[in-house]
């Protein structure tokens, strides 16, 4: 009866039928509060249960791949991500809406979420005995949670959450240190740098045609690749190419004397919102999630191997910086962007690449930047310096390290007390 009431409800919660989330709230505190925690479990999700992508996808592959010492479960909302990872990941994927994925919740002794709090809707977990460890999913240069939110009642419910909940927090370096104790008002102590586990697969070996080929059959032939990947506005809706002088003919006459491809990928909000950006040129492609996802694909592979990255507020031009590679920003709404949302740091100060306000101009910035010498050198240099400590492909490892100190200081405390 029981699980027949949770697989219903949570078709429903799936379909966003009704509001069933009082309901989950229940049981997962009754489950959280009276079930024993299994000291050697880990849970992982992504963006609300939904996805499989970032920091989280990639240290849950780490720690399938190199901890067996360790119950390692990834829980989604979908089914049919459920059943997608469970044929790649039998013993390791549980269904969030079914007795067994609500008892993972009461069990799991660490949490690792990517999202504020969201990567598991309709849960409360016991922060008495569970740890939550927050990856976060990305660098930050605009404005998030405290510094963002101009009422004091939110900021407070931000205080109270980070303070009852984090347990730990990773980091990339000391000036992101601060940025995260500043805009979560975490203690430094509990802010770890460790790198982001996603810019581990920046290093991998990936074959540039066969991967393009499996998410892209269509891409015609190319040697050199373009990302542009801008982040999401909050109140307006996102222009591709701002330029009032646009020639997309020109362009892609252009990315075919260079052999190469330009790939956009929006922001995960706004493809929420139904934005495709229509194009009737072969080497101007969409790449969105689906392109991605049919075969658990993410957008880091896709960086690993691009030339050049288009970008404007983004946090994963910080990641870039880590291959050296040339950036082109599109600052096109700076002063409403800036009075809307806000920076944490000098835009300007921490953009090592060329600002473009007119299409003419793009296009000399991009020839020059596909020949891979762009004349900002030192000033990538430079902010990587600030942004990432470590330059290599050993952040998941060192994510590990905190959860095997967390074990052992516990042990250390139970040898003590008897």
């Amino acid at each position: 009866m029981i699980m027949n009431l949770i697989e219903r409800y949570g078709k429903r919660m799936e379909m966003n039928i009704g509001n069933h989330k009082i309901l989950f709230y229940l049981m997962t505190f009754v489950i959280t509060t009276f079930t024993p925690t299994h000291h050697k479990l880990i849970l992982l999700s992504a963006e609300y249960g939904r996805a499989y992508r970032g920091n989280t996808r990639v240290l849950f592959e780490y720690l399938v791949k190199n901890h067996t010492e360790y119950q390692i479960i990834w829980i989604t909302y979908k089914r049919d991500l459920f059943q997608k990872l469970h044929d790649e990941f039998p013993n390791n994927v549980v269904y969030f809406y079914s007795w067994k994925g609500l008892m993972m919740i009461g069990m799991a002794k660490y949490i690792i979420t990517q999202s504020y709090i969201h990567d598991f809707p309709g849960v409360i977990f016991n922060s008495n005995k569970q740890i939550i460890i927050q990856l976060w999913h990305g660098l930050l240069l605009k404005k998030i949670f405290i510094p963002k939110e101009r009422s004091i009642k939110k900021r407070n419910k931000i205080r109270r959450v980070v303070k009852k909940y984090y347990n730990a927090v990773i980091s990339t370096s000391d000036l992101y240190t601060y940025i995260i104790s500043t805009c979560l008002n975490m203690p430094y102590e509990k802010i770890h740098i460790t790198g982001l586990p996603r810019n581990d697969v920046l290093y991998d070996k990936i074959d540039k045609s066969k991967l393009i080929k499996q998410i892209i059959p269509e891409a015609p032939t190319f040697s050199k690749i373009i990302l542009y990947a801008p982040t999401f506005r909050d109140d307006e809706e996102l222009k591709i190419f701002p330029f009032q002088d646009i020639d997309l003919k020109a362009l892609n006459d252009l990315l075919k004397s260079q052999s190469s491809i330009l790939l956009i990928h929006a922001h995960i909000a706004d493809l929420n919102r139904g934005f495709a950006f229509d194009t009737q040129y072969n080497r101007i492609i969409n790449l969105d999630m689906d392109n991605l996802e049919r075969d658990l694909h993410e957008i880091q592979e896709v960086l690993a191997i691009s030339d050049v990255l288009i970008t404007d507020y983004s946090s994963i031009s910080f990641d870039f910086l880590l291959l050296d590679r040339p950036i082109i920003y599109f600052p096109y709404d700076y002063e409403n962007y800036k009075k809307t949302r806000g920076f944490l740091l000098d835009f300007f100060q921490f953009s090592p690449g060329p600002k473009v306000y007119t299409f003419n101009d793009f296009l000399g910035k991009l020839h020059t930047a596909l020949s891979g010498k762009d004349g900002f050198e030192n000033d990538r240099d430079r902010i990587n310096k600030l942004y990432n400590y470590y330059t290599d492909n050993q952040s998941s490892a060192r994510v590990v390290k905190i959860i095997e100190q967390i074990d052992k200081d516990e042990l250390n405390v139970k040898g003590s007390d008897t």
